[in-house]
């Protein structure tokens, strides 16, 4: 990480104390950092002005993302990029990066969790590289979704809510997932001033019950329960 093509992140990493030159920071400084280190980092001076945070990919010992570390309600971060080892994402991560554009996922991360990219209204696409077992409450709320891409094989929950407000996803496929219930306003949507996309979702069979409100959107097109 240098100075030269990242000066809001060199200021936040040099005050934390991660590197000794305020001009750069060198790949051993970055190993030495783990998760522990992003605890309350959006509350570092200068952190919600950072706009770029693909750096975060040099940081191979950090195996996960503790609870509210980027919830800057700001919409200066546009983009970021997770190291290969990571595992796991605390609640309300990203929760009010307004501008954040997208997330690829890696493999390791199995649990999307509650709150994760709440309100993080510019989020076009997410894709979950792994096999995604659960996805919490009110994750994608009033994200602005086109896509997600994940393989949805050993999906076994969605939490209420989890896609509330996601005006523009197209088409959203959990026929081989082993979902057994659609939760309260998982899909609900209220009617917006730009319009609602036109929604398919395809569903499985193992689903026994679904919530109040759950479909609950003006532009669904199509459900379908797949046998």
């Amino acid at each position: 990480i240098t100075r030269e093509s990242n000066p809001k992140l060199m200021d936040v990493v040099y005050a934390a104390g991660w590197c000794a030159n305020s001009d750069y920071m060198t790949n051993v400084e970055c190993e030495a950092i783990t998760g522990n280190d992003f605890e309350n980092f959006a509350n570092r001076e200068g952190a919600n002005q950072i706009e770029s945070f693909t750096e975060l990919k040099y940081f191979v010992n950090v195996t996960f993302i503790p609870y509210s570390a980027f919830h800057f309600n700001s919409n200066k971060l546009k983009h970021i990029t997770f190291p290969d080892g990571l595992t796991s994402i605390g609640a309300s991560a990203f929760q009010g990066c307004f501008g954040l554009k997208e997330l690829v996922i890696p493999e390791g991360v199995t649990e999307i969790p509650t709150s994760m990219c709440f309100y993080c209204h510019d989020m076009t696409t997410v894709e979950i590289k792994g096999k995604v077992k659960s996805i919490g409450a009110d994750a994608f709320y009033k994200c602005s979704l086109v896509k997600i891409t994940a393989d949805f094989s050993e999906l076994e929950s969605i939490g209420q809510g989890a896609f509330e407000d996601c005006c523009y996803l197209g088409v959203v496929d959990l026929s081989n997932s082993k979902l057994t219930e659609i939760p309260d306003s998982a899909f609900k949507t209220e009617e917006t001033l730009y319009g609602v996309a036109p929604l398919k979702i395809y569903l499985p069979p193992t689903i026994t019950s679904v919530g109040s409100k759950a479909f609950a959107n003006p532009g669904i097109e199509e459900i379908t329960f797949l046998s």
